[in-house]
């Protein structure tokens, strides 16, 4: 019985897809194709990102997120946060 709850559990470690203080290269590690993310988890990412960086002035992570091709596909500039 302990073997086959085993086998069922999924123990890897979720990435943090809302880091408190991102950086340009976290963001190029999470977004490049070798770290597995799928899409919906690397916009989510960019996305809290790019909200972060507006919020706080962050003009060096909100330059990256416009300007990264990695990042590009996954900016959403209509999105608008309860604030």
């Amino acid at each position: 019985m302990a073997s086959s709850l085993a086998h069922e559990l999924d123990l890897a470690v979720e990435p943090d897809l809302q880091p408190l203080y991102p950086t340009p290269s976290q963001l190029a590690y999470h977004l490049s194709p070798n770290v597995g993310l799928s899409p919906s988890q690397k916009t989510e990412l960019v996305n809290h990102c790019l909200t972060r960086s507006c919020v706080f002035g962050d003009f060096t992570l909100l330059s990256y997120l416009l300007a990264d091709p990695n990042a590009q596909p996954h900016v959403d500039l209509g999105r608008q946060d309860d604030d």
